[in-house]
């Protein structure tokens, strides 16, 4: 009896101990789950914001473990080849071999997975390029959107301005309805203008969240603007090196010296058999697979650098245009102050004005984000 007795004490301090060791973990617990987080703030640049979305990226991830994996299958096809040379049967003509069992003792399929590891490795490379061109493009697409809210925002305060002169003008009866009307229709214009390019930075800041994987509760200040260099380089030299470090020509070549390898391999059938012809007819594709990327790469580059000539003259064309209708609207102004143009004249040098800024900012990105791709391009390479 005292047995049971004692059992049932035991469970009983059991039951009390877990019950409180419960209730402590809801009063340690229940405040966190009641507060609520603060939204993070960040304030980046550029350089800021790429290595912020390369760190952790799944992306990297995927492919380091990748690595893993192929430099794992190195060491098995290497094992296997090793235990292939070992076996009885002789490779070569006349033998009862396979294309395998011959491609296995001759080492292919070591090559074969050493191929993969190299292309993995250089992968990465090109994943963490085109990152950076991604979060670029964003980050710049973000500083776009607040130069063109802010030019709105200028375009709406002059066409308020005006409204209210047309207002005090219309009180005194100085003003034909004409003009009154198209006063009032410029306001309203250069709101739905304003509240436009306000939706299109927010979906641009959405965008550049996505791409540096943070919430899209959190504050992101930008503190690069879109600078603009003038960019020149020897596009011949440039070729050269992106022939020699591109990842698409790296792995067009790989493929090549791997496909001559196993044609090589099939030499030990004969010529009219399907294992050699097919052989060949691989290496015949990947040889102008090669020389085909090589010419491409070529005529890529050379074009990108075009481009990057023809938006620096779009740029000044547009920062011209840009100055001398900021200077005609200055100089409607004055005349309006003195009555020399009418109202529908000065509203049409603000809205020249307005049009001309928002060209030119979107200029400016233009060549900023060629001179960022051909930079990529003439390393790397994009995707």
């Amino acid at each position: 009896m005292k047995k049971i007795l004692l059992q049932i004490t035991v469970v009983v301090v059991a039951m009390c101990l877990i019950l409180s060791m419960s209730a402590m973990a809801e009063e340690t617990t229940q405040p966190m789950d009641t507060q609520t987080a603060t939204p993070a703030t960040y304030t980046l640049s550029l350089e800021d914001a790429i290595k912020l979305a390369l760190t952790d990226n799944p992306q990297i991830i995927a492919n380091e473990h990748t690595q893993v994996g192929n430099k794992y299958s190195v060491t098995v096809a290497s094992s296997s080849a090793k235990q292939a040379k070992k076996a009885s049967v002789p490779v070569g003509l006349g033998s009862a071999s396979t294309i395998e069992e011959v491609a296995l003792k001759k080492g292919y399929y070591v090559s074969a997975a050493k191929l993969q590891q190299e292309l993995c490795i250089k992968e990465k490379e090109r994943i963490a390029a085109n990152i950076s061109y991604q979060v670029t493009n964003a980050y710049y697409n973000v500083v776009l959107m607040d130069m063109l809210v802010n030019d709105a925002k200028n375009s709406y305060t002059l066409a308020l301005d005006n409204k209210r002169v047309i207002d005090a003008q219309n009180e005194q009866g100085y003003v034909a309805s004409l003009t009154y009307d198209n006063a009032d229709i410029t306001v309203d214009a250069a709101k739905c203008e304003l509240e436009a390019y306000e939706l299109n930075r927010d979906i641009a800041m959405r965008t550049f969240k996505n791409q540096i994987n943070v919430s899209h509760d959190s504050t992101v200040v930008l503190t690069d603007k879109i600078e603009i260099e003038e960019f020149t380089s020897d596009v011949e030299k440039d070729i050269k090196s992106a022939l020699e470090t591109r990842y698409d020509i790296f792995g067009a070549k790989k493929s090549l010296e791997l496909s001559e390898e196993y044609l090589d391999i099939s030499d030990a059938f004969t010529t009219s058999s399907a294992v050699y012809n097919i052989a060949y007819a691989d290496y015949v594709t990947k040889k102008y697979q090669y020389d085909n990327a090589l010419k491409m790469i070529d005529l890529a580059i050379r074009s990108e650098y075009n481009t990057i000539v023809t938006t620096h003259s779009s740029m000044k064309i547009a920062e011209r245009t840009c100055n001398m209708h900021l200077s005609e609207y200055e100089a409607a102004k004055v005349q309006y102050d003195l009555g020399i143009i009418t109202n529908l004249e000065l509203t049409e040098k603000i809205n020249n004005l307005y049009k001309s800024q928002i060209t030119y900012s979107q200029a400016k990105l233009n060549y900023r984000m060629a001179v960022e791709k051909y930079k990529y391009d003439i390393t790397i390479g994009l995707s």
